[in-house]
This record gives C-alpha cells, structure tokens and sequence, in this order.
C-alpha cells in the first residue's frame, strides 16, 4: 500500500436517534464506547474525531413514521461534518436495534461521499445479530470488544495483513470470508487495566450538559461481563460472562480526572454488575470518600439487589451516591426462576428497598410484562407488585414491554412461537415502551394498553411524591426530576 493511501484519520459516528414519539422527551446518549475505541486509537497515533450525530443537533426532530422520530443531525448536516473532516476510515456504532436502518443509512451517505472511504461498524447489535449486516454495506464489521480489535483492523489494512486478522473482525464484501457467526467462540479483554482511559474530551460535554439542564455529568462503566443469562438480555454478547474489574486505583484516576480536569461533578455509572464482589464495591466507595470528591453518583442501570447490605448502602451513601436502581423484573417469583431465569428472590429485592430507605438513597425499580409464556393474569400480578414495591418504598417504579433483542433466548423463543418471522423483522418496532410479542392470553396491543394504564397510575402517584419531596428536600427533587426524564432504551 502506497504511503498516501494508509489510514490516517478515523472518524467515529453515533447515528441519529430513533425513537417512540411518546419517549421523545427521555431520549439521551453518550457514546462512551466510540471515547473508549477513540482512547486506544489516539494512544497508537492515529487522528481521531468522534460525531455524536444525536447530540450535535437534539432539538431536530425529524417524523419518519406515524410512531417514530429521528432525532439529530440531518443528512446534509452529516455530510458536511464528513467532508469536512475528510477521514480515512469511519466507524459507525449500531447499540440499539432500533438504530440498525439509521446506521446502514449512514453507511450509504460515506459512500456517496466517496466509496473509497473505508466503513467499519460494531456495537451491541452487530455483536447480537451479525448476519443483520449484509454483503456491499459496510466493508468491515467487528464482534465483541471494538476497542483493540478497531486499532488491529487498522494496523493491518496499513499493513496489507488483514487475511490474519482475528474471526471476529469480518471483511463484508467477499463472502467467503465470513465466518461462522453461530459458532463464534469470542475471546475478550482479560485485564481492563489495559484500556487507557476513554477520550472524553472528544466528546461535545458542553452539549450534553446543556441539555441535560446544566449539570457537569458525565457517564462511566467500571466492570464488564455479566454471568447471569436473564432471558431478554444480550450483554453477555459483547462483554461476555465473566466480571471483570479495573483496578480501584485506575477507576479513582479516572473519577479524578473527570472532576479535577473535566469539571464534572456528577456521574451515573452504568455497569450491570458493580456489586457483584462487595468487597471490591466497598473498597472503591471508601476511596471516593477519602478523596472528599463531593460527587453526585447515579447507579441508575440496575444492581442485584441479592448484592447489596448495609454497609455497602452506607458506604455509597456516605460517597455521594444518590439514586440506585433494582431490578425485580416481575412480580412473580415463578416469572423469574423458571421463564426470565433470573436467579433473584422477591424478598431480597423487598429488604434492600427498606435498607436503601433506612440510609436515605433514592431508589428505583424495572419490572418486565409480556413474556410469551405469560398470562393475563401473570401480567397484572407484576403490575400489582410494582405498586408493592411503591408502599415499601420505591421512589419510582418503571414498567417495560418484554422486547425481543437480537442474541436473547427471548429473541430464539418468539422465532420459535412463530412471533416473530427471522426473515422479516422490522427492527425500529423493538422498543420497551411498546411490544411485538403477543400469545393466546392477550395481542400486542391489549398488553401497550395494560402497561401503559399502569404507568399511568404510577406516574399520578409519583406527581404528589415529587411535590412532597419539594417541600421537604428540593437538593433530591433536582435529581428526582432529572431521572424522571432520563431512560433507559
């Protein structure tokens, strides 16, 4: 390869979002995994630009459906952010199902402006789902971990090496290249303290703490890996079933950096597993403590509530944090041992609400409906148990349509129920705010109904809380406020 044609200058997109018009207010990204892949990237020389398409113009709002809006920049905006940068090579993030149309959509804008710019895309859907990406789309597609599999692809198409390149990074325009998606065995990351910290000054925070209400906030993951197999999920595709850890020591630089560098002075984490070992928890609060960083912590994607006692809720109490989520999942204990498989007991979720009351953080709780082994009646009983869970003391109660992703065992059941038909699957339908699944006992949209109506009901409820806790704590209203506006899609 000629020295003017090696890759020099990467540019690294989050496509546009596409949302349910009734969520439009809850939507937010901060594409922490593109700051991650940038990092490595940076380290080894290499130019990199990171464009947000969502946050660089969320105001936009673009109706592409009678339910769906696009939210960002538009295509004339993208292109000429792409022109203008000029690069080499464009990586494209597919997180969300729902944002696969927008990716490819993305991919076809590059190419128009020159098929020679090299296309790479990677992210939860294309861990989940890789056969999704057809031939003559995007050149390259990367599985699991992107961080130095991104740098290797690089490195090896500069390097006219890329027939040595790993399986899990596949070349898309000669299919006898592909592999055997189904039977991919993934290695990942075995220590994370390799990863240099991500690139978070390449990212717009200006805007997103703009539009977040001007708070200084920024978003963190600290573990990877989850070794539960709940049935709706798909984390394990990406960053497989093993917890691994940062060591305390290189998460509290980070933090440092972030509140002494970055001005930041809130932080949601958003690890699956943080509490996992309690012990390396307990360890990594009592540092935030000592450093005296007066943060204010969100760990709003959920902890098991069976890893949590109180002196790990002191301890975050005492480091700043305050909202945590649980996630129940249903109302059922027979829901979650023998259909979400989730492995938690109900009375365990009930204590740790108490013990989280007792210290004074503001809770959370996600509840699922609609599994297609459900009743009606299992159903409601989940909607009943969301309104126990507010008299125990839940601050806030979410409840979800059970969703089909790519890589679930959910998603292989309603292939198999004849719910779903693999060869005809509208992506921008797998949303938690609506559902496709549907079975003897209830349709797809008897269930929107039911689950909205109780949402309802626990919103009225939620609007008296908030004017109390006005009164008596307007510091916590803020927050309340802020995580009432902030989802999760």
């Amino acid at each position: 390869m000629n020295e003017k044609h090696l890759i020099k200058k990467i540019l690294l997109i989050n496509p546009p979002s596409i949302v349910k018009k009734s969520w439009v207010e809850g939507i937010q990204t901060f594409p922490l995994g593109l700051a991650s892949i940038a990092s490595v990237l940076v380290k080894n020389n290499y130019k990199v630009e990171i464009l947000d398409c969502f946050i660089e113009n969320y105001k936009r709002r673009q109706s592409i459906s009678d339910d769906l809006y696009r939210i960002g920049m538009s295509d004339d905006e993208i292109i000429a952010s792409i022109k203008k940068y000029n690069p080499d090579l464009i990586g494209v993030s597919i997180q969300f199902s729902i944002q696969y149309l927008s990716a490819l959509h993305i991919n076809s804008l590059i190419k128009e402006i020159d098929e020679n710019i090299i296309t790479v895309t990677g992210g939860n859907h294309v861990s989940a789902a890789p056969e999704t990406i057809k031939k003559n789309t995007f050149d390259w597609l990367i599985i699991g971990e992107g961080e130095f599999r991104f740098l290797n692809l690089i490195n090896a198409i500069n390097t006219n090496t890329t027939n040595l390149l790993s399986p899990e990074i596949a070349y898309l325009s000669d299919d006898s290249h592909l592999p055997d998606f189904k039977n991919l065995k993934i290695e990942y990351i075995k220590d994370l303290n390799i990863l240099p910290m991500p690139s978070y000054n390449l990212l717009s925070l200006k805007k997103y703490w703009d539009m977040g209400g001007g708070s200084h906030w920024a978003n963190m993951f600290i573990t990877r890996g989850c070794p539960y197999n709940c049935v709706f999920c798909s984390i394990h595709t990406i960053m497989g079933k093993k917890v691994r850890y940062k060591n305390v020591d290189n998460v509290i630089k980070e933090v440092l950096y972030l509140k002494r560098e970055l001005g930041v002075n809130e932080i949601f984490i958003e690890d699956d597993n943080l509490t996992f070992n309690m012990n390396w928890a307990k360890d990594f609060f009592r540092r935030i403590i000592q450093e005296k960083l007066h943060l204010k912590i969100h760990l709003r994607n959920g902890i098991r509530a069976d890893k949590v006692d109180m002196e790990l809720l002191k301890l975050m109490k005492k480091a700043g944090v305050i909202q945590l989520a649980f996630a129940p999942e249903s109302g059922k204990q027979e829901t979650l041992d023998n259909i979400i498989n989730k492995h938690l007991k109900l009375k365990d979720v009930e204590n740790s609400i108490k013990m989280a009351n007792k210290v004074g953080i503001y809770v959370s709780c996600f509840l699922v409906v609609g599994f297609p082994e459900e009743t009606l009646e299992d159903v409601k009983e989940t909607i009943k148990y969301a309104f126990k869970l507010k008299k125990i003391g839940s601050d806030d109660v979410w409840i979800s349509c059970a969703t089909p992703y790519p890589g679930t065992r959910l998603f292989d059941n309603c292939i198999k129920y004849g719910i779903l038909s693999k060869d005809n699957i509208n992506y921008q339908e797998l949303s938690t705010m609506g559902t496709v699944i549907h079975n003897k006992w209830f349709t797809a949209e008897e269930l929107k109904n039911i689950r909205d109506k109780a949402m309802h009901k626990l919103t009225s409820h939620r609007k008296l809380q908030v004017f109390k806790l006005l009164l008596s704590n307007p510091f916590m209203f803020i927050h309340k406020i802020r995580n009432i506006i902030v989802r999760r899609i």
